[in-house]
């Protein structure tokens, strides 16, 4: 017989039984429970505690659970905290938690969800990290960056955002991400709920929104956003507030930073340079674009940014990604607002610009060279003037940042050595910024960097000031590269010889770590104050110094290292043992981070400048064999060119100095200087025209010259004024045999001072033609296209010292004049008749 089995429990039993099945309804309830779709839900990534009381702090100890309804199913492994940038991040930005691998869920109820991710640049230029959703994988869509040319040593200073809508079907989002070549780090996400507006409030500020969101709209983003945040802190967690807040944000703080341009009070107030500024606002637009929503309200006015700010880049140098995406961008608003003269602009139309030089008909007895002359001079000082009376800022900066603004000076020359008051006013404002500036110490960078973004500084903005200001302080400014050159940035190697010991330095220290130990063509940019203090003072220790470092340059380029041709300036000679280019198997590529070191680029124009220099100091012939050198061995290919010659090649190397204006416009000065006929045919066929005018007396030449910068400088005004956000960028081709016109001096960048003349108190419609000097002689043409008479100043530079006679011929009368050239900068005055050609001759008695 079977018995029943019996149950029989105690009190304490009893209560077990209770509390397991309170358990198990608890968890049946917990499996249930879902993100409410009428809230957002932002998770703040870190382990800081949220200034938000809306946002969710989610640590790497908050894993997944069905009672929350969130969490990690792959947890970060630590957690970060940057707090370095606080100027330009806030408490959701600042902090997050790292890892190689990490995996989110949240339990949401089915509909469409807008997905939002914060996430730090790292050390990528390109994000190569990979995200699925949902178990897809998702592009995202952000734009890759042209890689640093030197090699990172710190984390970027920037984040990327993104985001999309997702049409969740389950009841559950989910999203894993990957760090490929890069650990992740990411600072926080959201899951906002899709609602569209409803109330008459929400239809109201939508439609702000769409105004807000157009091409060029002027209604202010600032005050829509503080209209969202009144609203939103009433109802903190409303999706239609919470979602446009958000896109209202990141579009006005990328407004922001490129209002900031290149002021360096940008860089104080967020600490982020004009690059990771300008690369933060593309970030930042990335996610409003990359929404797959092109019909987004705030769509035109995200493109025409980013458009913008990525055409800019690719001026700076900026990768082909860039170039198809801002035409891209561009376009895309073009196609809707096809007339728009500023999209033309940027999209490569040629836009006329008015300009009142245009009205000027030429009269039959004004020469052809001065009416082009004038229209040229004219829309140049357009430009600058501009600059200097709409852009300057007290301080003096020009708004492009400081290394840049002063490389607009180079082709201001023109314009300072015709004596525009309004031109060395901005300069002499924007070289005392520079020289009171953190950025510099003491007449150079205050620190370390590679010699081309260090050297522009002072070189830019302080040699040529003394040719136009009286004030010693300007000439004793120079002195400290001076000092620098000769005790601090080169040395004796072990051979004896005067080199750099580095192409990376400031005024108080130097690198000379590999692969930086080595001698550039650069480093001549340095030196440019050095050559004009030696110059303009003669002084005997740093003309020595000049012409060692010279001497072992000249003996270098007459060496065949490395299959170099005999002549030719070796790319670079590594300090202590003068092996030229270091432990780089060729001579012409010097693997030094940046391109513009190499061969290639300048061709050794800077030192063969620097040699031309020292052998006008010292007249010896020695420092011109390079370039003698040089030029028989272009003489030797005249008749037949090479074609697609082997790189490195001698033919190569003819190929690349054919096409180099760097080269030509210092040989051209070597001509001038020297007097030496034996390559003129040379000169004639691949030099600038105003050496082609020189040897042959046709005035044509520079007339075309003139022709073609007008009409390159009658369009598109805007591109080189209110529209640049980077000052070395604008630029005006050409300048060189303008300047050369005014003062006889044709080299780039007035790297050495070749001028025979300057002038001082002119006024516009003045023009000027040096048509032939020598060593005592000097005639000259003027037009004054005024209705008024004009007193300009003659400085003597470059002539004999002497007694010299000045005749002054106009309408058939002369006068004489006699005077004393006894130092550099003598000044003669003259008196230009209205509308009257004046013929200038002086000659040595």
């Amino acid at each position: 017989m079977k018995h029943k089995k019996s149950y029989c429990f105690s009190k304490e039993g009893w209560l077990f039984l209770f509390l397991v099945g309170l358990l198990f309804i608890n968890v049946c309830f917990s499996f249930s429970k879902q993100l409410d779709n009428n809230i957002m839900y932002r998770f703040d990534a870190g382990m800081d505690s949220c200034t938000s009381r809306t946002d969710i702090t989610i640590s790497p100890d908050d894993l997944y659970h069905p009672a929350k309804g969130y969490g990690w199913t792959n947890p970060p492994l630590t957690t970060f905290h940057r707090s370095q940038l606080k100027r330009s991040r806030n408490s959701f930005t600042i902090d997050g938690v790292t890892a190689k691998n990490v995996a989110f869920r949240a339990d949401v109820q089915p509909g469409i969800w807008h997905f939002l991710l914060w996430m730090e640049s790292g050390i990528e230029d390109s994000c190569t990290a990979l995200l699925v959703v949902n178990e897809k994988s998702v592009p995202l869509g952000w734009h890759s960056f042209s890689k640093s040319a030197e090699p990172p040593t710190r984390l970027k200073k920037t984040y990327r955002f993104f985001q999309q809508a997702f049409d969740v079907t389950e009841q559950s989002f989910s999203f894993q991400m990957t760090g490929v070549q890069d650990s992740l780090r990411i600072l926080g996400f959201a899951l906002i709920p899709d609602k569209k507006p409803q109330t008459e409030i929400e239809n109201r500020l939508f439609e702000k929104i769409s105004q807000a969101g157009r091409y060029k709209s002027d209604l202010s983003l600032s005050s829509l956003l503080t209209e969202f945040e009144k609203l939103k802190t009433k109802n903190p967690l409303d999706p239609f507030y919470g979602y446009w807040y958000e896109q209202i944000f990141h579009l006005l703080s990328a407004e922001k930073l490129i209002n900031m341009k290149g002021w360096e009070w940008a860089m104080e107030q967020t600490g982020l340079g004009i690059f990771p500024r300008y690369y933060q606002c593309v970030m930042l637009l990335d996610g409003i674009l990359n929404n797959n929503v092109d019909n987004s309200p705030l769509f035109e006015r995200a493109l025409w940014y980013r458009g913008k700010i990525l055409y800019w880049l690719v001026q700076e140098g900026s990768g082909a990604g860039s170039r198809i995406q801002y035409i891209k961008d561009l376009s895309c608003l073009k196609n809707k607002y096809p007339n728009d003269p500023v999209l033309k602009m940027y999209l490569g139309e040629q836009v006329p610009t008015p300009a009142l030089c245009d009205t000027l008909k030429p009269g039959p007895d004004v020469p052809d060279w001065a009416y082009w002359q004038y229209r040229v001079l004219c829309k140049m000082q357009n430009i600058a003037h501009w600059w200097v009376n709409e852009a300057q800022a007290d301080n003096g900066e020009l708004g492009g940042k400081l290394g840049d603004d002063v490389e607009i000076l180079r082709w201001w020359s023109t314009l300072l050595v015709m004596g525009d008051k309004t031109v060395i006013k901005g300069w002499k404002k924007l070289a005392d910024c520079v020289w009171t500036h953190p950025k510099t110490y003491n007449g150079y960078s205050a620190r370390p960097l590679d010699v081309e973004h260090a050297a522009e500084y002072i070189a830019d903005s302080a040699p040529q000031l003394p040719l136009v200001l009286d004030d010693s302080i300007y000439t004793n400014r120079l002195k400290f590269s001076a000092d620098y050159f000769d005790t601090l940035w080169t040395g004796f190697n072990n051979n004896k010889n005067r080199f750099f010991r580095s192409a990376w330095f400031s005024s108080t220290k130097v690198l000379s770590e590999p692969p930086r130990n080595r001698d550039v063509d650069y480093n001549a940019r340095a030196v440019k104050a050095v050559r004009y203090w030696a110059w303009l003072k003669n002084d005997p220790r740093i003309i020595q110094s000049l012409y060692e470092w010279s001497s072992s340059w000249a003996t270098v380029s007459m060496q065949t290292d490395k299959g170099k041709p005999k002549g030719l300036v070796p790319v670079s000679v590594r300090f202590p043992d003068e092996m030229v280019n270091g432990e780089v198997p060729d001579w012409y590529s010097t693997n030094m981070y940046w391109g513009y070191f190499n061969w290639k680029h300048h061709a050794g124009a800077m030192v063969l400048d620097q040699l031309l220099f020292s052998y006008m100091m010292s007249k010896d012939d020695f420092l011109l064999q390079p370039l003698n050198t040089t030029l028989v061995l272009l003489q030797k290919y005249l008749a037949k060119p090479p074609i697609n010659p082997e790189y490195g090649s001698e033919q190569w190397a003819v190929d690349v100095l054919y096409s180099n204006g760097f080269f030509w416009n210092v040989a051209s000065e070597w001509r001038l200087v020297t007097d030496d006929p034996r390559f003129d045919e040379l000169f004639l066929k691949y030099g600038p025209p105003f050496i082609r005018y020189y040897l042959t007396g046709q005035e044509e030449l520079l007339v075309n010259h003139l022709r073609e910068m007008d009409e390159k400088l009658s369009y598109n005004f805007q591109m080189v004024t209110s529209e640049a956000m980077h000052t070395d960028r604008v630029y005006v081709r050409g300048y060189e045999d303008v300047k050369a016109m005014l003062t006889g001096d044709l080299v780039h960048e007035s790297m050495s001072p070749y001028y025979i003349l300057t002038w001082e108190n002119t006024r516009s419609g003045f023009t000027a033609f040096v048509k032939d000097f020598k060593k005592d002689y000097l005639r000259i043409e003027s037009y004054n296209f005024l209705p008024q008479q004009q007193k300009p100043t003659i400085r003597l530079w470059n002539l004999e010292p002497g007694r010299y006679e000045m005749v002054v011929r106009v309408n058939g009368n002369e006068k004489h004049q006699f005077f004393q050239h006894k130092v550099k900068g003598t000044r003669v005055s003259l008196d230009l008749l209205p509308q009257l050609l004046t013929e200038i001759v002086i000659q040595k008695q």
